[in-house]
């Protein structure tokens, strides 16, 4: 299965995380776990520093880790990195990957946008990066039809006329022969401002690296619009400074898109001489937070959510245990009663797919269903030090886990092994016993 762009200049791949990229003659896709690269562009992917999202298998063969997002190369080839959430190899299974990368992406980072059906079926059908421009360009577009923000802004300069306020003091200083320049400031009123120098970058990033001529076309359309504002010469600075007043709130969906384009906004992001969009994200981490988002949704108002908190020491020094607490805990996330903050529930999210069908070579069922023991103490951690009577242990829901089941650590203290609809955004857990703590 290959799917190789027509455009001789670069090409666009794709893999699934786990999957594994060969030393070879040429850049294309064998299958969904798969790929080969040629010896300039393995070598620039296997020599990039703190590459944490690959491991070597052989000495020409590199295995991409539980990351997920865009990897462009400095030729001009992008891949896609999805994530696997089915042991399917098709076209369909392709599609289901970056749809579902798609969903999450957008629930975490609040990329919001109006949609068609069918201009979601379109767009769903490209490659990652394209859809990320895409979005991008319409996102930009519902800006530029409520206007570009405009704001005065003080210009110091040396002219030899006199225009706005003479600054006196400079003017006086300055020697014979240069008293016919004035030493002047005055206001313009222009759309240099932070976020538009931001906007003016991303766009100028996307018109490079884009290989649909839709999206270039409207790129090239927008960035005559942004002509006369500069570019930013330092985004951490300008994203400091981006606006969030009431008359600028037609500007906010577009800040996470912004951040993701400019890689400002992932936890690990490639550097470097690449080529176009590159960022990674840890698919722990973004299933972590996706279904924690999800969640909060649909939680009654009589409850609230938080992430890593609040925090609590597994154990305290000295022996009377009145010491200063170690081994910190950082549940992933936690309910809690909105009215006096006591912890209700812990849920804790793994991305991985269990089997809860799984037998021995015996033909004996496995009843710890592939769950790791070191998960089962850290619940039952979580369950005694926050006195809770539940705790919610999630994955990803898929063919071969789609039902909850329970253990029982004692009396007091159930875990529930729930699977978490990717596609609904759904906890397959109701949440019943929520009912019955309305502290």
């Amino acid at each position: 299965m290959t799917q190789i762009q027509k455009s001789k200049k670069s090409l666009s791949l794709y893999i699934r995380e786990w999957g594994r990229i060969n030393r070879g003659e040429d850049n294309k896709n064998q299958s969904l776990d798969l790929l080969t690269l040629n010896a300039k562009a393995w070598d620039s992917l296997a020599n990039i520093k703190q590459a944490s999202y690959i491991r070597f298998l052989k000495r020409d063969q590199i295995q991409i880790k539980g990351f997920v997002g865009v990897i462009s190369m400095p030729d001009g080839t992008q891949i896609e990195v999805l994530p696997k959430i089915n042991e399917d190899s098709g076209q369909s299974a392709l599609e289901e990957s970056r749809a579902t990368l798609w969903k999450m992406l957008k629930e975490v980072n609040n990329l919001k946008s109006v949609e068609s059906t069918e201009a979601a079926l379109k767009i769903k059908k490209q490659a990652l990066p394209e859809m990320l421009i895409t979005w991008f360009l319409q996102a930009v577009n519902q800006v530029v039809q409520q206007g570009i923000r405009k704001d005065y802004s003080r210009i110091d300069a040396q002219e030899r006329f006199l225009k706005g306020q003479l600054q006196l003091s400079k003017q006086l200083r300055e020697p014979p022969h240069k008293q016919h320049i004035f030493q002047i400031e005055y206001d313009v009123f222009s759309a240099n401002r932070p976020e538009n120098r931001l906007l003016h970058s991303a766009l100028i990033a996307i018109s490079k690296c884009s290989k649909n001529n839709d999206n270039k076309k409207r790129a090239k359309h927008f960035l005559l619009l942004f002509d006369d504002v500069p570019l930013s010469n330092n985004y951490q600075h300008d994203f400091s400074k981006w606006a969030v007043s009431r008359d600028m709130h037609y500007y906010q969906p577009l800040l996470p898109w912004v951040k993701l384009i400019l890689n400002q906004h992932s936890p690990f992001a490639l550097v470097g001489k690449n080529s176009g969009i590159s960022f990674l994200l840890p698919m722990e981490t973004l299933f972590e937070k996706y279904v924690a988002k999800c969640i909060a949704k649909k939680l009654p108002s009589q409850f609230i959510l938080t992430e890593q908190k609040p925090q609590k020491p597994l154990v305290s020094q000295g022996e009377s245990g009145g010491g200063k607490g170690v081994f910190q805990m950082k549940p992933d996330i936690v309910i809690c009663a909105r009215k006096t903050g006591i912890p209700v529930c812990i849920l804790d999210t793994k991305w991985k797919c269990i089997d809860q069908e799984k037998t021995y070579d015996t033909g004996a069922t496995d009843n710890k269903r592939g769950i790791s023991q070191s998960d089962m103490y850290q619940l039952f951690a979580y369950g005694k030090k926050y006195q809770l009577a539940n705790v919610i242990l999630v994955y990803p829901s898929w063919p071969k886990f789609r039902d909850e089941f329970r253990f029982k650590f004692d009396d007091k203290l159930t875990l529930t092994i729930s699977p978490f609809d990717l596609k609904a955004g759904k906890l397959q857990s109701e949440l019943h016993f929520l009912e019955n703590n309305y502290v």
